[in-house]
């Protein structure tokens, strides 16, 4: 039985819409992971002109006067007689609505400059990042923010232009929101950084820095994919400079990661992070898949799933009790001697790093609230472009008492900014903390998961989260889900107490 009505002819109208929009996009995003796994240099240009002819497209399929004029009946129809249907068809109709609604917003010209701008920029930004010069990157950055500046400004916003960009990523999110839930955050970080830094410091013995033999690190890290539940039939792994996933559908979801020899854990919870995105990604309901509600709920919905797999679960000690004999059969001469409790307790020292996909589950938060201050002051005229480098620099002296030592290890690090991708960081910290939700959620309703992770049953918390998350899709909004799964919005309650609680504070 379908959960759309196809009996009334609009909304099986709209279904074949949305479809066709997002294949479009599908298609668009095949292009982008081409981009940043297989193509050479040399197509670059080329691409960033494809990339700007089919934004250009999707831009007037997604703006069409057709397409305004069956969402406007639409939801007439519904706020008159909203019996008449599901909840799958009232939730179509609210999410294309708001699509349609950003779309309209924006001029045609301006998604396709930022769709080149971006493209253009991410061979800048591999450049620069080889090349260890901010200097190289920053002409490129100037035109992206100035894109991003129109586009908020095209949106409109009541108190800040990064307001509209944080809309983007999570409907309804303001800077103020995302700063009510740092402060707070950062004044209790103030404490237990240095508290756990200290008490930790003794178990890092450096068995985790020496080096690994990378091809050996690419096969163990396709073997624990599979471990955890992601489904290679329906997807696969690639290598790239940073790691990302793209879901073009849940049959097909590409995953990256990169391989760091001296620095097998990087690589591991790079996979097993991108992992949690792509099982997500995989567990949408097929019933609904193919039409806007086949994409995932939002960005901090999005970031709670690969976290809470990153953290949750590839940072337990019950997972390390399961994985670590196959870990030291496959690096015998780095491992000899060692035991689980020394590769548990090194891989969870707290200590300020320079690098946040590095980072641990305590220090990463300022990580994000470099970049949040960074951009937002960016967008809003409050730092200009060429001063990104000084203030990324001070910012880490500031908060995490660190030098940063290159531009590469610094303001280089991340690709976002290079892809116009300018108000999504302050959705992995809230994403990191509904991920402790999520998690005390869990334990509360199988309190045998511990012993599940122990023994290898991935498929327990895999089944939780495609019941109580990944099947809904778009249906529900952030703030339903949580409020629906958890009994509470988004806070750092949990994650506060899961903290206190792993590290005995």
């Amino acid at each position: 039985m379908s959960v759309f009505t196809h009996s009334n002819p609009n909304i099986r109208e709209l279904i074949e819409l949305s479809s066709q929009l997002k294949d479009l996009s599908s298609t668009i995003a095949l292009l982008s992971w081409d981009q940043e796994t297989h193509l050479p240099p040399q197509g670059a240009l080329a691409r960033a002109r494809q990339l700007e002819l089919l934004s250009g497209i999707y831009h007037e399929f997604a703006t069409k006067k057709k397409l305004g004029i069956l969402l406007e009946k639409l939801r007439e129809d519904i706020e008159n007689k909203p019996q008449d249907f599901t909840q799958y068809d009232q939730a179509l109709v609210r999410e294309m609505s708001r699509e349609f609604t950003m779309a309209t917003k924006l001029p045609k010209k301006l998604v396709q400059a930022l769709s080149k701008e971006s493209s253009i920029g991410l061979e800048a930004w591999k450049h620069a990042r080889a090349q260890n010069n901010f200097a190289d990157f920053a002409p490129s950055l100037q035109k992206i923010v100035e894109l991003k500046r129109e586009v908020a400004h095209t949106y409109g916003f009541n108190q800040s232009p990064y307001d509209a960009l944080l809309d983007e990523y999570e409907q309804g999110l303001t800077y103020q929101q995302v700063m009510d839930a740092f402060v707070p955050l950062r004044e209790t970080m103030k404490v237990l950084i240095p508290q756990l830094t200290e008490k930790t410091a003794v178990y890092d013995k450096g068995i985790l820095r020496q080096t690994f033999d990378g091809q050996q690190l690419w096969d163990f890290s396709m073997h624990v994919l599979e471990l955890i539940g992601f489904d290679l039939e329906r997807g696969r792994q690639d290598k790239s400079t940073h790691p990302f996933t793209m879901g073009l559908n849940i049959g097909d979801v590409r995953l990256t990661t990169r391989i760091i020899e001296t620095n097998p854990i990087s690589t591991l919870l790079s996979t097993i992070h991108e992992a949690g995105h792509g099982m997500y990604e995989q567990g949408i309901s097929p019933d609904f898949a193919d039409s806007t509600l086949g994409f995932v709920n939002s960005l901090v919905v999005h970031e709670s799933q690969s976290r809470f797999w990153e953290n949750m679960i590839g940072r337990s000690k019950e997972f390390w009790e399961f994985l670590y004999p196959q870990f030291q059969a496959r690096f015998p001469k780095q491992l000899k001697g060692k035991n689980v409790e020394e590769i548990w307790r090194e891989l969870n020292v707290i200590q300020p790093s320079l690098i946040r996909v590095d980072a641990d589950e305590v220090t990463y938060h300022m990580h994000i609230l470099i970049r949040t201050e960074i951009e937002s002051a960016l967008i809003e005229g409050k730092l200009d472009v060429k001063d990104v480098q000084s203030a990324w620099n001070e910012k880490y002296s500031r908060y995490l008492g660190i030098s940063v030592p290159s531009d590469t290890q610094g303001c280089l690090q991340d690709i976002h900014w290079s892809q116009g991708l300018i108000g999504y960081f302050p959705t992995y910290s809230l994403g990191s903390l509904f991920s402790a939700q999520l998690y005390e959620t869990i334990i509360q309703e199988h309190t045998d998961l511990p012993q599940a992770i122990k023994e290898g049953r991935f498929e327990k918390p895999l089944h939780w989260l495609n019941d109580k998350i990944h099947q809904h899709g778009r249906v529900y909004t952030s703030e339903q889900l949580a409020q629906k799964v958890t009994g509470k919005l988004i806070n750092a309650d949990a994650y506060l107490r899961y903290i206190e609680k792993k590290f005995h504070i």
